[in-house]
């Protein structure tokens, strides 16, 4: 469902979604707002969980990350309880970056980040290959991410 939002919150969310370090008198600055306004809208997005939080983007590099991939993962059994703990648990894998729940062929892709080809390879048969719902895993490297720095929207019909 989505949310009531005027077109001075939409352009706030334009300009956070592009850079997220923007600081209040800054972001108040380039909406022509007073800085109390701006704090204000910010905190009832908050609230409304239209905004859900401020991400870093970090050059993976940097950390010894040499290598990312996507593993399409398909499983057995579906029920709520199985579906829920592979999720979970898979979230908690420190090479996990995002984790996608599908329809379709694949019930999960799951966007990776390892230190080089070995890694994968280890870690795809032990926190995937391994488990005894998964029936198939499917792996792709990722050449390059990047990420759009237009906020999606769409106006109601």
């Amino acid at each position: 469902m989505m949310k009531k939002i005027d077109q001075t919150d939409l352009a706030m969310l334009k300009v956070l979604y592009r850079d997220s370090r923007l600081s209040n008198k800054d972001l108040a600055e380039k909406m022509n707002i007073a800085p109390s306004t701006s704090l204000e809208r910010v905190k009832r997005m908050h609230q409304e969980s239209i905004l859900k939080g401020f991400g870093a983007e970090v050059d993976f590099k940097s950390l010894g990350i040499n290598l990312q991939a996507m593993a399409a993962i398909s499983l057995d059994t579906h029920t709520p309880e199985i579906i829920n703990t592979f999720r979970d648990e898979t979230l908690q894998l420190r090479e996990v970056i995002s984790l996608f729940h599908m329809g379709g062929e694949n019930d999960f892709l799951v966007h990776l980040a390892v230190s080089d080809a070995e890694h994968l390879r280890d870690l795809i048969y032990k926190a995937f290959a391994s488990r005894e719902e998964v029936r198939h895993v499917e792996t792709a490297l990722v050449y390059e991410h990047l990420r759009s720095e237009t906020l999606p929207y769409f106006e109601e019909s």
